[in-house]
């Protein structure tokens, strides 16, 4: 479900304009400008935000949650290519670059963002060499996590998929605590089936195994990896 929320205040949009890659190479008065037309909205955890072929007039910049970008198949089975977090956009690139929305945006927890006018934005951007120089630099790097994504998702044994996902997320989300690397992510054992292509059923067997063994802690869906070097041999195994 998705609410209009004006409670942020301008310097709060600012701020999490300053905090994103791409938007804070605009100069302070585009900043500004831009600023004013954006609107606060939330999502509850699993709403829709848009499908896959979708048009729409925004891009998203999240203040808090996480989305998944996703891709359905014919039979309806979701394949997850991306996860956004905290101070990243979702539906720039395909903003640039005119191709709408192809994949789909799911809310995995419940999410706060800025929704920024396409329109308004591209006037910007036509405008700004820093950000066009940025922007050419994050589409290059995406593309190439993608592709290691999915040569890493295709092929290997089960443990190992799963392995890769969950170090590829930490290297974005994880934090060091005490237990190890928290990946702070909620991830159900359905949303690791659909990053990996396997069964539940394998997930749920492979992380209970890892738990029981003292490689992996998981409460509430957020999984610490607590023996780095075991997770690093399991991941590069074939």
């Amino acid at each position: 479900m998705q609410t209009t929320n004006d409670v942020g205040s301008h310097e709060q949009k600012l701020s999490l304009f300053h905090r994103n890659l791409v938007l804070s190479k605009l100069d302070q008065n585009s900043i500004n400008l831009l600023a004013e037309e954006t609107q606060w909205n939330h999502y509850s955890k699993n709403s829709v935000i848009w499908n896959n072929g979708a048009e729409v007039t925004w891009f998203g910049l999240i203040e808090k949650g996480f989305v998944k970008m996703v891709k359905f198949n014919e039979q309806g089975r979701e394949t997850t290519l991306e996860i956004m977090g905290p101070g990243h956009t979702f539906g720039c690139l395909g903003t640039v670059e005119g191709s709408g929305c192809p994949l789909a945006a799911l809310a995995i927890t419940d999410l706060d963002l800025l929704s920024i006018p396409k329109h308004e934005f591209l006037t910007k951007y036509e405008d700004s060499m820093p950000l066009q120089k940025e922007m050419l630099k994050v589409s290059t790097r995406r593309l190439f996590a993608k592709l290691s994504m999915m040569a890493k998702l295709t092929t290997g044994r089960v443990d190992s998929r799963i392995a890769n996902v969950l170090l590829m997320l930490s290297e974005s989300y994880g934090v060091t605590c005490k237990e190890g690397i928290r990946i702070n992510i909620p991830l159900t054992r359905q949303d690791l089936s659909d990053f990996t292509g396997i069964t539940l059923e394998s997930a749920i067997r492979t992380l209970s195994a890892w738990q029981k063994s003292g490689i992996i802690q998981s409460h509430s869906s957020i999984v610490t990896i607590v023996d780095s070097a075991r997770f690093a041999e399991i991941a590069q195994s074939s």
